[in-house]
């Protein structure tokens, strides 16, 4: 193997080399797509959840403390949401209220 022949293969080698490691940059620096859109209202629950597109019928966790801020336990209570406030529904297929 002379000269010649050596420097061909490190030159092969480092335009591989230089191939790989811009494939694997290119894959780190691409943005990821945005999540896709879904009916949810900011209260976290869902277009179906809301009576006629208005008054919330879920339902939320509600926790009690001590005085030490120890937890006690919890209760389900009526979510105070007042009217969904999401996106609109139309976009997704769902009748719209009102």
């Amino acid at each position: 193997m002379n000269l010649f022949d050596m420097v061909d293969y490190a030159a092969f080698l480092a335009s591989v080399l230089g191939a790989v490691v811009g494939v694997a940059a290119g894959c780190r620096m691409r943005p990821r797509p945005p999540e896709p859109l879904r009916p949810i209202c900011s209260c976290s629950h869902g277009y179906g959840q809301h009576h006629e597109g208005a008054v919330c019928q879920g339902e939320v966790e509600r926790r009690h403390y001590n005085s030490y801020g120890e937890r006690l336990g919890f209760e389900w209570v009526g979510c105070s949401c007042s009217r969904y406030d999401g996106p609109d529904p139309a976009i997704f297929g769902l009748e719209r209220f009102g």
